[in-house]
């Protein structure tokens, strides 16, 4: 297979490392395809014939020195492909990043720096997303549009980060992040999974929420009060009136 197929085509690391996950993923994925996955680990590097031989020690038997010849051409192409791989993940993070591993020299090196600074990190950022996500309500009178916009661009993010929502996680989460006003479409949800004994999918819900919501700003003419809203205008209106 050749380098430039489709199998080396990753998208660009976040300099923020938030996608570190799924980038990782992506990579090792890629190099595995490729053959050269045991490049960001340092397995399948020749060994030396020389290791655990006393100092100064050189082949000098017929089969040492086609030990040593067979190294030194596994070797040669080791290195090779090991600046392949660093060129590949020179090219798939910004140049912030890639100037922190300009002085190492092995691709293994690369990988452990970017997972070192990462690693961690990501796990941070998923568990913050995850909270920002059951934290996220749609107020009475807010715009649901909006709001599933929200929603659907953090489990986006979350997955991006190599945490990905299930379906039924992320109906749940949408159906409780409703005000009373959605009242009546959860009521119609709830009867319809006792009936069915079936949970419908997170897209379904979502649809039938834009439907409501546009439902109510249709008879709010264009607009969605929260309620109570119209009984302290009219208490403004009233003392208005009075201090003419």
């Amino acid at each position: 297979m050749k380098h430039g197929d489709e199998f080396w085509k990753v998208l660009k690391l976040d300099a923020s490392g938030k996608d570190w996950l799924l980038w990782k993923g992506r990579l090792e994925l890629s190099l595995l395809a490729c053959g050269l996955a045991g490049h960001l680990t340092g397995n399948g590097m020749p060994i030396n014939p020389a290791v655990g031989k006393p100092t100064g020690w050189s082949p000098t038997s017929p089969t040492e020195l086609a030990d040593q010849t067979a190294y030194e051409t596994a070797i040669k192409k080791w290195n090779d492909d090991d600046v392949i791989v660093r060129q590949q993940i020179a090219v798939l993070i910004p140049d912030s990043l890639f100037i922190q591993l300009l002085s190492l020299p092995t691709a293994k090196e690369f990988f452990d720096v970017l997972n070192g600074q990462f690693g961690t990190r990501s796990l941070a950022v998923t568990v913050e997303l995850h909270c920002q996500l059951g934290e996220l309500k749609l107020k009475e009178g807010g715009d649901a549009r909006a709001h599933i916009d929200s929603l659907r661009k953090l489990r986006e993010e979350l997955a991006s980060a190599g945490d990905p929502i299930s379906d039924k996680d992320f109906f749940n989460i949408t159906f409780a992040s409703l005000p009373r006003s959605y009242n009546n479409i959860l009521s119609a949800v709830s009867m319809s999974m006792q009936l069915h004994q079936k949970t419908p999918i997170a897209h379904e819900l979502m649809n039938l929420i834009i439907n409501e919501y546009d439902r109510l700003l249709l008879q709010g003419g264009g607009k969605l009060k929260p309620k109570g809203e119209d009984a302290a205008f009219s208490g403004d209106g009233n003392s208005r009136k009075g201090k003419q």
